[in-house]
């Protein structure tokens, strides 16, 4: 190897070390904020796949909202809450800031969408 390999390998084995220390920080970070080193960050991001986005309907079958985001437990990581937009148009173009949040445990079955048990 030349002095100008030599460079190139420090170089790309610097930056190879840099990425890999910087994603152990990003998941040390994960796991201190969410208190349980147990759970690990692809559970949350799995949660959010499958609910985020759903259309929520209430006992008649009518559409009420779409879910934008959910509230977890601090000690569980079990979703203690929803968060529900109007839905539609207005959410996609960021027209509504209404949100409603809506206690878990009101929720009747989650499938295609998520629906709402009986007020």
């Amino acid at each position: 190897m030349n002095k100008k390999d030599d460079e190139h390998f420090d170089l790309v084995f610097d930056n190879s070390f840099r990425i890999n220390s910087s994603i152990s920080r990003i998941n040390q970070k994960i796991e201190s904020l969410s208190g349980n080193k147990n759970i690990k960050s692809d559970k949350r991001i799995r949660i959010n796949e499958k609910i985020i986005g759903k259309d929520v309907l209430n006992n008649s079958g009518m559409v009420v909202g779409k879910v934008i985001d959910v509230v977890l437990d601090d000690d569980t990581r079990e979703i203690k809450s929803i968060i529900m937009g109007q839905g539609g148009m207005a959410n996609i173009f960021k027209l509504s800031t209404s949100e409603t949040i809506i206690p878990f445990k009101m929720v009747h079955q989650i499938g295609d969408n998520l629906i709402l048990k009986n007020d």
